[in-house]
């Protein structure tokens, strides 16, 4: 079972139920102390999140794109130097982002705004 923050310490059921295996909503954070690896990161990010911050992102991303991209960041980060963190959202987490200053719109990788 995946661990939801509906409740600290407790288990949602009702979201449990559903398929994770699909597509996530994470948030991809990263400290990268060389310009020239930070830059690479930057752009496969920018492939599959959009920017919210320099080094935070934020994407609906598949199963199938996360292990690309995770594939992808791992061959191009220093792992004695560099750290990429990736946070799942559930669902009552993402209801309830506070944000302030420029609005930032998050699609996934294949949307199609029309």
């Amino acid at each position: 079972f995946e661990k939801i923050c509906a409740l600290p310490g407790m288990y949602n059921v009702s979201l449990l139920t559903r398929s994770f295996d699909n597509i996530g909503d994470y948030i991809i954070a990263y400290d990268v102390k060389d310009d020239k690896r930070r830059s690479k990161i930057h752009e496969t990010l920018k492939e599959y999140a959009a920017a919210v911050q320099y080094s935070l992102f934020e994407g609906y991303i598949t199963k199938a794109d996360m292990i690309k991209l995770r594939y992808k960041l791992k061959q191009q980060m220093l792992e004695k130097e560099d750290s990429i963190c990736f946070y799942r959202q559930c669902i009552n987490c993402r209801d309830n982002i506070i944000r302030y200053g420029q609005r930032i719109v998050v699609f996934g990788k294949d949307d199609i705004i029309i």
